[in-house]
C-alpha cells in the first residue's frame, strides 16, 4: 500500500506502481496503521503539503480523499479536449493544484512482491513487467502535462510533446 506520515512539510509526487489496491495511514509515534482505504485499481498517490488530502488515480480518473476522514471528495477525469489519452501516469499536488502527465491507457503489469535479496537494479531484466524496458510500450509514457485546480477542476495549463516523455525521470 501507500504509507502516509502526517507532519512531513513537502511537496509529494508519485510515479507509477502497483500496491495491495490500498493506502494506508501510519500514526507515526506509534508505528501503527490508523486508517486502510481500499483503491481498487490504484496506481498513483500523491498527497497535499498540509496532508488534507491525498489524490489517487486508476486509469480512468483521479480521487481526491479527505484524509481526516478517508471519504472521496471529489472525482477528476482527464477532460476529453486535453492529452493524447485518459490515462494518469503522473501527479504532484501542491497548493490545491493538481499536475499530471497523463497519456494512453497501458496494458497492465501483474502486480510483484518484494522480498529481492541480490544487489543491483531490480527493475533490470523483466523484473516490473514486459513495459518497462520495451522501446514501444507505453508504460510511464504520456505527451502532455498539465495543471488542474481542485476548486474548481478547470485546466489551468497544458503543455503536449510530440515525442513521449518518460515519468520515471519527470519531476516538479
Amino acid at each position: 500500500g501507500v504509507a502516509y506520515a502526517p507532519g512531513l512539510d513537502c511537496d509529494y509526487s508519485s510515479s507509477q506502481f502497483a500496491a495491495d489496491n490500498e493506502i494506508q495511514f501510519w500514526d507515526v509515534a506509534t508505528a501503527s496503521v490508523r486508517m486502510t482505504i481500499p483503491v481498487p485499481g490504484i496506481i498513483n498517490a500523491v498527497l497535499s503539503r498540509d496532508g488534507s488530502r491525498v489524490a489517487t488515480s486508476t486509469w480512468s480518473s483521479v480521487s481526491v480523499w479527505d484524509t481526516a476522514t478517508g471519504k472521496v471528495k471529489d472525482e477528476i477525469a482527464v477532460p476529453k479536449d486535453v492529452g493524447d489519452g485518459p490515462a494518469w501516469k503522473w501527479m504532484a499536488l501542491s497548493d490545491g493544484i493538481l499536475y499530471a502527465m497523463v497519456g494512453k491507457e497501458e496494458p497492465p503489469d501483474p502486480m510483484l512482491k518484494g522480498g529481492r535479496m541480490a544487489r543491483g537494479w531490480p527493475w533490470r531484466g523483466g523484473a516490473l513487467g514486459q513495459g518497462y524496458d520495451s522501446k514501444t510500450y507505453t508504460w510511464g509514457f504520456g505527451n502532455t502535462i498539465l495543471a488542474i485546480d481542485l476548486a474548481n477542476k478547470k485546466v489551468l495549463w497544458k503543455h503536449q510533446e510530440k515525442e513521449p516523455l518518460d515519468t520515471r525521470g519527470l519531476c516538479m
